[in-house]
């Protein structure tokens, strides 16, 4: 199946922008190890900012499927023709990351940052939203992290002082045991 062309993506992500604008969120989609991630954060500017400092996935999955419906577009245009769309426009040198506004964001990130960041939005909303425990553990096998210490250390590294507690390091340890790499606990 082609691609969306530019034109459409730009208009769905205008449309997106729109619509974190209007739930009072700064979304950052994240070009990271060939896969489209998405971030949500409180609006610093919006009278009801939160003291949370990322948003589960899920809000941001409401968002991408009403913009889907509206215009149209495969439910996955965000991490397929989106994917894409960035690594197009990382591979040509643009810098207009804020294209789409303050409410939206392109970006090629680091993983560890985005690692960091999906980590504190499982410490912050228990239950963690099951698209947010799968780009962990995407995450975990891309960087090789082998231990929960190794973990911990590249959490502190993005969010010094703050710690994971139990429940995420459980979940976590969960995602590796028995078929698949496990995780040292130490």
């Amino acid at each position: 199946m082609p691609f969306l062309s530019s034109f459409r993506i730009e208009r769905a992500l205008r449309r997106l922008a729109e619509l974190s604008a209007s739930e009072h969120l700064v979304l950052e989609v994240a070009l990271c190890h060939g896969a489209v991630m998405t971030l949500a954060y409180p609006d610093p500017k919006s009278r009801i900012a939160s003291t949370r400092m990322v948003e589960p996935a899920g809000r941001t999955e409401v968002l991408m499927r009403r913009v889907a419906s509206e215009q149209r577009l495969p439910a996955d245009w965000l991490r397929e023709d989106v994917r894409y769309y960035l690594a197009v426009f990382a591979a040509r040198g643009r810098t207009d990351f804020d294209l789409f506004g303050p409410n939206l964001t392109l970006s090629v990130a680091e993983s560890g940052h985005v690692l960091a960041l999906k980590l504190h939005a499982c410490e912050c909303y228990w239950p963690p939203a099951e698209q947010d425990l799968a780009e962990v553990e995407f995450l975990v096998q891309k960087l090789g992290v082998d231990s929960w210490a190794d973990v911990a250390s590249l959490y502190e590294r993005f969010l010094p002082g703050c710690s994971l507690g139990g429940d995420v390091r459980t979940r976590v340890l969960e995602m590796f045991v028995p078929a698949r790499k496990q995780l040292r606990s130490a």
